[in-house]
């Protein structure tokens, strides 16, 4: 095996910065966002679609890279409310991912189990509200899988309480 020297690993590890930049800024174009704000440090990111406005950490990483994909799916879909929240979240991983996809960048599953989580969170957050399981969508249940399991298994007595199962 090839040993290779600190120099060569950052120029690599600069390489794939540029490389997560750069599509990036063609997903960001192609899905109609008009103006970036980029935290210093760390922050939650968010898709104004109205303004076709996102607030994102640069992409610099494929984590930082998926999300910023996802804000734009917020952008391309005009999710401005007008679907549960659950529902857009997903719309926007999908989104996502088939980007992604495109420009050949391999994502970790742990990138996409934990946006799985997230939508699970949305889904809970709905159903403590007042939302009715029997209303969600089949669609993205299943493509939460596990995770949605998980969160029944656990929640039983309270999904019970609030007349949701």
């Amino acid at each position: 095996m090839k040993m290779y020297s600190w120099q060569d690993l950052q120029k690599a590890r600069e390489a794939s910065r540029q490389r997560y930049q750069d599509i990036a800024a063609a997903i960001l174009r192609d899905a109609g966002v008009e103006s970036i704000e980029y935290f210093q440090k760390q922050g939650r990111a968010h898709a104004f679609a109205k303004k076709k406005h996102v607030k994102i950490c640069r992409p610099t990483t494929k984590r930082r890279l998926f999300t910023a994909a996802h804000e734009a799916g917020h952008v391309f879909m005009n999710h401005r409310g007008s679907k549960r929240s659950y529902v857009q979240e997903y719309e926007a991983t999908i989104y996502a991912i088939d980007k992604l996809r495109e420009q050949r960048v391999s994502i970790p599953r742990k990138i996409v189990d934990r946006y799985k989580r997230y939508v699970v969170r949305k889904i809970d957050m709905g159903l403590r509200r007042g939302g009715s399981q029997e209303t969600l969508d089949r669609k993205v249940l299943d493509w939460c899988g596990k995770y949605w399991e998980a969160y029944l298994a656990a929640n039983r007595s309270m999904l019970a309480a609030y007349r949701v199962m």
